[in-house]
């Protein structure tokens, strides 16, 4: 088991009714004795579970030893626009290598973690997630996701970029929605890999749907440069 305190304070400044900032910093310090087994499941850290008491991945497993947890949230609040910013860093009292090197915990000082999300008007919507290293000299993971919607149509951007202990992983896919009625939606998605500078997968769907029922069809062609695997 652990035994924790966790300390935030939210502070508020209200220009008007529907323009609004918070700023809210958190503390938790941890306290686990014992010994744990070596972790080896990845259990990335991000802004949603570094303030939790268990970290590991594993649901057998448990992390062990004495930790504190800085960071913050800030977020804008102004008519029908909003902004959302997470961030924070773990600061371990001596290195603990059973932890995973993926998640950063096995090093006195973790990766600093963040996401941001701004949404504009319901109809733009960007999310951003990063980590940099202990030192904030290296961005390790870089998560970019936009949706951009114009009635009938939608559009989705992923871009993505890992390095460092998160492997080596670059890509960027897409999706274009066409909405023909309030029934019908008309899909294009694909994925392209920026290491290999090659395509991932095309995939093309059709969906129709109502109050009880959900009925689609899905066209998937896969790509592969490995010449031991068939496609599919």
């Amino acid at each position: 088991g652990a035994i924790g305190h966790l300390s935030e304070l939210k502070l508020l400044k209200n220009y008007s009714n529907n323009h609004r900032h918070f700023f809210t910093p958190k503390f938790l310090l941890r306290y686990a004795p014992g010994n744990m087994k070596k972790e080896t499941d990845g259990g990335r850290i991000n802004p949603s579970n570094i303030f939790s008491l268990n970290r590991a991945s594993s649901d057998d497993n448990f992390e062990s030893g004495l930790n504190a947890t800085l960071g913050f949230e800030y977020e804008i609040q102004k008519n029908k626009n909003s902004f959302l910013f997470n961030g924070g860093q773990i600061i371990n009292n001596k290195e603990n290598k059973k932890m995973s090197s993926e998640s950063s915990l096995d090093e006195k000082l973790s990766d600093f973690v963040a996401s941001s999300t701004f949404n504009f008007n319901d109809k733009v919507n960007l999310n951003y997630n990063f980590s940099l290293d202990e030192n904030y000299k290296k961005v390790n993971y870089s998560d970019f996701q936009s949706t951009l919607n114009f009635n009938m149509f939608s559009v989705n951007l992923n871009y993505l970029k890992e390095s460092e202990h998160y492997g080596e992983n670059e890509y960027i896919e897409s999706q274009l929605n066409f909405m023909a009625n309030k029934n019908k939606i008309i899909s294009l998605k694909g994925k392209r890999n920026l290491i290999t500078n090659s395509s991932d997968y095309y995939d093309l769907s059709y969906e129709y749907f109502n109050d009880c029922l959900r009925a689609g069809i899905v066209y998937r062609r896969e790509f592969y440069n490995d010449s031991e695997i068939e496609p599919e």
